[in-house]
């Protein structure tokens, strides 16, 4: 039970919800239909002709936010940190390395020891992933996964197996990063797509603008609401919400998530080297 509790607080805060299985894609429906994702690699050689990438990045190396994720409106069951990393060669290319950590603490710990740690190699450009890396640790038992994202042949590798994936299909936490540098307007409906042991569709939906507490005081942000396509229709059942502010650094405040065993809230506790 505590570990699909710290998993889903996890994964609903890198914009998925149940299982390391899901994941995103950071795509305008809109304003993008699906022909004008599909353009070959070979354009990512120049900035000016990638129509994935991004006109600037609302975070810089060295940012760190620590967050308290509380499980049943009572229970502090965990705490989650993400860092941005060094741009430099990973694997052979140029690359972000992004990394999110969460364990249990306090009392939680009595019933159950869970880790995980996630890493996430990404073109600085897109913040599409080429490498991502995950690794959890239940009570001592632990299991990994390595993904490799060919973009020349359209694939994603696990081990021996390879799944076709669209230009822009990516792990939950690169393709957080990503949403954060998208414009967000009251109403914006995106489209994601993303891959962690199969590929997952999900609605991101900006639903208000709204002052809430932070690390700083008070603060507008955009509220978001996460939705899982089953069936070919958002499944709101989990109810997953996350609040990015509206300044220039897009800083997920806020992220919470009621799933059927109890409400989970992640809340932004310290923040270094965020943009102003």
């Amino acid at each position: 039970m505590l570990r699909r509790i710290v998993i889903l607080a996890v994964v609903s805060g890198l914009v998925a919800a149940s299982a390391f299985a899901q994941g995103t894609r950071s795509r305008r429906v809109e304003q993008q239909p699906a022909a004008a994702v599909s353009a070959p690699h070979a354009a990512a050689t120049d900035p000016a002709l990638d129509p994935l990438a991004l006109p600037a990045l609302p975070f810089a190396p060295g940012e760190t936010l620590t967050y308290d994720v509380e499980w049943n409106n009572n229970t502090r069951a965990a705490t989650l940190t993400l860092a941005v990393g060094d741009k430099g060669t990973y694997f052979g290319q140029q690359g972000l390395q992004l990394t999110a950590n969460v364990q249990t603490v306090g009392m939680v710990r009595l019933f159950a020891t869970v880790e995980g740690a996630f890493k996430s190699f990404s073109n600085p450009r897109t913040m599409l992933p080429f490498r991502a890396e995950n690794r959890s640790s239940v009570n001592g038992k632990v299991e990994s996964q390595t993904i490799v994202f060919d973009r020349d042949k359209g694939v994603a590798v696990v081990g021996q197996r390879s799944t076709p994936i669209a230009a822009d299909t990516g792990d939950p936490l690169s393709l957080f990063y990503r949403l954060r540098a998208l414009p967000l307007k009251i109403g914006d409906t995106y489209t994601l797509d993303g891959f962690v042991e199969r590929r997952e569709q999900w609605k991101a939906v900006v639903e208000a603008r709204e002052s809430i507490p932070t690390d700083r005081g008070s603060s507008n942000a955009f509220r978001i609401a996460f939705m899982p396509v089953k069936g070919g229709q958002p499944d709101d059942a989990n109810k997953i919400r996350i609040w990015f502010t509206d300044t220039a650094a897009r800083v997920p405040v806020l992220i919470t998530a009621e799933p059927t065993f109890g409400p989970i809230r992640m809340t932004l506790t310290s923040s270094r080297g965020a943009k102003a």
